[in-house]
């Protein structure tokens, strides 16, 4: 339940970012697109496109952890996300993937914390 209301405000959040003209909005709707349609490995490669441009997109590396966690590669998740860059330090979206991980990988205690 608490992970379905996150879920819902991130995509709101993403939702108004891309509509007011983020960067690179056009390849992370692609990629969004590409999950939604359970296309998780064209998704995958989609946001990795849209990091190697652009390494501090917290959106698009949101969107990529999310991709992972489809994918049941909660190993790769976790592997992305401890290699982030520096200013994902503070970011809510990097935060509320983590804490996504830390739900699919069965510490809902952990991931309580972080948010």
């Amino acid at each position: 339940m608490y992970t379905m209301i996150m879920k819902k405000k991130i995509i709101l959040v993403v939702d108004v970012l891309l509509s007011i003209g983020i960067a690179k909005a056009h390849n992370i709707k692609t990629g969004i697109t590409l999950l939604q349609y359970q296309r998780y490995n064209s998704a995958i490669e989609n946001f990795k496109a849209v990091l190697q441009q652009n390494p501090d997109d917290a959106v698009a590396a949101f969107w990529l952890t999310e991709s992972y966690l489809k994918n049941k590669e909660a190993d790769k998740a976790a592997a992305y996300l401890s290699i982030k860059p520096a200013s994902f330090a503070t970011n809510q979206l990097i935060k509320i993937s983590t804490a996504l991980l830390l739900v699919a990988q069965n510490k809902k205690g952990q991931a309580g914390k972080i948010i």
